[in-house]
């Protein structure tokens, strides 16, 4: 319980994220609340293939650090082996994320060709189009914070987890506010400000994560960032771990996108309204997902 509840926090924090940005981009118009609602749904396929960077790193992590646990309450050799070995997961999922982080920037190039096949309103794509352009440079910082993510989730370090995604959107509404809106001197960028908040509020939330891994005396015996060796096991074990859940969820908001792309044809009210819907759904989905995270961590 104690292990779900900053989790669910976190999680609950990344709906205000979604929330927020709707709420603010809407103020433009409808046109453009249409169009975040495609191109948050196509940035989340781009998200999904970096996401279960946390939940394979965390399942493989978690498997040697209970061994760890287990020879020091029984008082047997090898203890600070095992925290290394643990360590050393999150050092292989670097290069992991590193690969994610770069098919998912790569995929971001199917975004107008999708668009123009299967949406009738042409007037949306551009901007569509210009945020996906933006966020998907996210990525490759997200893909590093979803491993750092997995592997404190792992040694039971949820805490930071709740503060650094707590802040992270707290970040990303004050950047939207400057930059969508153009206040104290910035430029008014509508969407694509939105955009721009999003990744810086990804790189600050990355950085916190490295410093904290970095500086804490807690986390030195893991060894982390030391990287010594490729473990081709770990990876595989990462692959087998995570590419069952991308292939899930990339099917089902590949589905979801496709909805929405259906909803647009009929006309751009029903295409925001439909965006509020599913903004909702987030929240029901993330109520539950905070504490299935903590008993996984448990199991």
């Amino acid at each position: 319980m104690l292990l779900g509840a900053p989790l669910l926090a976190g999680l609950i924090s990344e709906f205000f994220m979604y929330l927020s940005d709707s709420a603010m981009v809407g103020r433009l118009g409808v046109q453009y609340l249409a169009a975040m609602g495609i191109a948050t749904m196509f940035a989340e396929i781009l998200w999904i293939i970096i996401w279960p960077l946390a939940p394979a790193t965390q399942t493989i992590a978690s498997q040697r650090y209970g061994r760890a646990i287990a020879i020091k309450n029984n008082d047997g050799p090898g203890y600070n082996d095992k925290l290394r070995s643990t360590g050393d997961v999150f050092n292989n999922s670097l290069l992991f994320a590193l690969g994610a982080g770069a098919l998912a920037v790569l995929l971001a190039g199917l975004c107008k060709p999708f668009l123009l096949l299967v949406l009738d309103d042409v007037s949306l794509i551009p901007l569509i189009h210009s945020y996906v352009n933006i966020v998907k440079w996210a990525m490759p910082v997200a893909a590093v914070f979803y491993g750092l993510y997995g592997f404190l989730a792992a040694i039971n370090r949820t805490i930071p987890i709740m503060i650094v995604t707590i802040g992270l959107n707290i970040l990303n509404i004050g950047f939207n506010y400057l930059l969508i809106f153009g206040k104290f001197g910035c430029p008014a960028l509508g969407m694509e400000g939105a955009a721009i908040g999003t990744v810086l509020a990804q790189v600050f939330g990355a950085i916190f994560l490295v410093l904290y891994v970095l500086i804490s005396k807690n986390i030195r015996p893991y060894n982390c960032f030391r990287f010594k060796r490729f473990d081709p096991k770990v990876i595989k074990s990462l692959l087998n771990a995570g590419t069952p859940i991308t292939g899930e969820l990339v099917i089902v908001f590949v589905i979801y996108l496709y909805y929405e792309t259906l909803i647009a044809n009929l006309g751009t009210v029903y295409l925001a309204a439909t965006h509020i819907v599913f903004t909702v759904f987030i929240l029901k989905r993330t109520i539950v997902g905070g504490f299935a995270e903590g008993g996984s961590i448990l199991v």
